[in-house]
């Protein structure tokens, strides 16, 4: 029996799955996080979710060149927006409207993101809710601890006690955010927090 009939099975899409509109089965996790797993879709996302209006294919293109390049809107050469305007037809823009993420209207060239799009952010949201707090929080503790074991005594340092506490203080927290750096944490340009 196929899924699609009655008493069929399927995945990732059920009845009792649909979105808040009733006319779209709603996003299954996987397909949530397959649809953000592209960085191209993302800095389109990003982009579209800043804008009250369509975009026109052209310039969104020439956006998400310039996202990717790191340079100016000015700067992206001929090339690079052909590539991504080429992908973006024939790959993004067609996986995103499946999706109920945008729509596009070939006649006009015009992309806009579609009302359904909000059921991303709750994936976008846990791919950035990562644990860093936490070792923010166990930096800020471990330093306040230090501070009061050494001012009641508890630590005799000395006269060179502030700034050796301070100097810990610091080394401790520059390690954390090294390492939130080095795992991917910073945050580039877009709501999204394209990664």
């Amino acid at each position: 029996m196929r899924p699609d009939q009655p008493g069929g099975h399927s995945v990732g899409r059920s009845a009792a799955n649909v979105d808040s509109r009733g006319d779209r089965p709603a996003l299954s996790r996987d397909e949530g996080y397959a649809l953000l797993a592209n960085r191209r879709r993302r800095y389109v996302i990003d982009d579209l979710h800043d804008r009250d209006e369509p975009v026109g294919l052209g310039l969104l293109a020439e956006r998400v060149a310039a996202w990717e390049h790191d340079v100016p809107l000015a700067a992206v050469d001929s090339g690079q927006r052909k590539s991504v305007y080429t992908s973006l037809l024939q790959t993004h823009l067609p996986k995103l409207e499946a999706a109920g993420i945008v729509t596009y209207d070939a006649d006009r060239k015009v992309v806009a993101l579609a009302p359904s799009a909000d059921a991303l952010e709750r994936y976008a949201a846990s791919r950035s809710n990562d644990a860093w707090y936490r070792y923010y929080f166990v930096g800020s503790v471990l330093g306040g601890l230090l501070l009061v074991t050494t001012w009641l005594g508890a630590i005799p340092l000395g006269r060179v006690g502030g700034l050796v506490n301070e100097s810990l203080i610091v080394a401790l927290f520059a390690l954390v955010t090294l390492g939130y750096l080095l795992r991917g944490g910073g945050w580039e340009p877009g709501a999204l927090g394209r990664r």
